[in-house]
């Protein structure tokens, strides 16, 4: 699995990003069931919606100017 860093999330389109975000959430769920390790893909997962929250913020701000 490719993981992107803060600015590889960045150059991502919304559709790809919602698709990683997607993935992730997935992987987690599925390591929970197994018993398997989660930590790094919840770090992971955070960067992605940091990711998120700041481009909705950023529609905002734009859609009120």
């Amino acid at each position: 699995m490719k993981e992107f860093d803060a600015i590889g999330l960045t150059n991502l389109s919304d559709d790809e990003l919602k698709a990683e975000f997607l993935t992730i959430r997935g992987k987690i769920h599925a390591n929970k069931r197994k018993n398997e390790a989660t930590k790094d893909l919840e770090i992971y997962y955070c960067y992605i919606t940091r990711e998120m929250e700041r481009r909705s913020t950023l529609s905002l701000v734009q859609n009120i100017q």
